[in-house]
């Protein structure tokens, strides 16, 4: 297999949906609802993509400002979410952000990373290198998921969406919601943090190399086998491991996205339950209808947290780009997650993100996945690649 994709092994959401207008005033989704109202105040939901061209963006205009506010004035048009401010429960219209552009070789500076107030202002912020050669994107998750963030990315590219996107409503299945209580009474264990911890958040990438077949289900497993072997160098081994999964399936209808949870014995690999995760059409049920009964939850967030988040964003094609960085919302007691994505005609690439581990620390355990993919690869039986 020559390519990370996520739509081979995922049921789809639901056998029906129902398609609504994206036209503002309207009520946030439940997802969105998830993260507005989670008790856990130290996670922003700021997610981040930096885009690098293989040629200078924005030459055919006076300024590469203006071709910057030119394409968010159509990145408005397509997806007013990008402009709007949050009241209440619901979202209404407001003024699309400012671009800035820099001259620094930082791609991503700490005022792009600090937490939107989404009463006043809107859940997307762009900065731009001064060459032109890179744009780094950061939303607030509760406007922006997977099914909406590849057309944005399109059209800050300088290209026009596959097709206008339009919200759609899927009847989402979930696990029982008794499946909490059993997080709750074997947690998942955290990750160990380094010793100091980083004051600020680690943003780590590399390329990835697509080795073997089964990607989507090898993947996952790879993040996990490095992480604990995290653990174990810090002396302090888990015992259970939580593994949420976040998917992207692109199609000619659009993108979808969506989420598994896995919890395990640590040791041993989790491919068998990461297969039949995948094949279910089952959510965790805290997204779909946790909203504000988390609050009630607070003291237990902690405990149902998750180990890792493993983000794999499958393969988009985004004429002229050279490479995507897609780091997910790293949030939970371990705030660690990785994410997957292939621009074609360009280049894999897999990021860490972390609030509690160095860079020296995150490097290590991204070169551990490679690692870890590159043997499960060579175990693989004779068969397609």
């Amino acid at each position: 297999m020559s390519r990370v994709v996520a739509s081979a092994r995922v049921a789809p959401l639901a056998s029906k949906s129902v398609e609504g207008s994206t036209a503002l005033p309207r009520t946030a989704t439940s997802g969105a609802l998830h993260m507005l109202h989670h008790p856990d105040r130290r996670t922003t939901w700021v997610g981040l993509g930096v885009l690098r061209f293989k040629e200078p963006l924005g030459t055919d205009e006076p300024t590469l400002h203006d071709y910057l506010a030119s394409r968010l004035a159509a990145v408005q048009a397509a997806l007013p979410l990008s402009a709007a401010r949050i009241r209440g429960d619901r979202w209404v219209a407001g003024a699309p952000c400012r671009p800035e552009v820099v001259t620094s070789e930082d791609s991503i500076p700490a005022a792009v990373v600090r937490g939107f107030d989404l009463h006043r202002e809107p859940p997307l912020r762009v900065v731009a290198a001064a060459n032109g050669m890179w744009v780094t994107i950061a939303l607030h998750h509760a406007a922006f998921d997977g099914s909406n963030v590849f057309t944005l990315f399109r059209i800050i590219a300088g290209h026009q969406p596959r097709r206008v996107p339009r919200a759609r409503t899927f009847e989402r299945r979930t696990v029982p919601p008794w499946s909490i209580l059993k997080r709750l009474l074997r947690p998942a264990d955290p990750v160990v943090p380094s010793s100091p911890p980083p004051t600020t958040d680690t943003f780590v990438s590399v390329t990835l190399p697509l080795v073997g077949r089964d990607i989507t289900t090898r993947l996952p497993d790879a993040c996990v086998a490095a992480t604990l072997d995290h653990c174990n160098r810090a002396g302090a081994p888990c015992r259970r491991v939580g593994l949420s999964l976040g998917l992207v399936a692109h199609s000619g209808d659009g993108d979808i996205s969506t989420y598994r949870r896995i919890d395990a014995r640590a040791g041993g690999s989790l491919r068998p339950a990461i297969e039949r995760s995948l094949a279910a059409r089952e959510e965790p049920w805290e997204i779909v209808h946790g909203t504000r009964l988390l609050r009630l939850a607070a003291p237990f967030v902690g405990r149902v947290s998750d180990t890792l988040l493993v983000s794999n964003f499958g393969r988009v094609e985004i004429p002229g780009l050279h490479a995507l960085e897609c780091y997910p919302v790293a949030r939970g007691r371990s705030a660690l997650a990785f994410g997957a994505v292939r621009v074609s005609g360009g280049r894999s690439t897999l990021t860490l993100r972390a609030r509690y581990l160095s860079p020296e620390d995150g490097r290590r355990i991204l070169l551990g996945v490679i690692e870890h993919l590159t043997r499960s690869a060579s175990q693989l039986p004779e068969g397609p690649k």
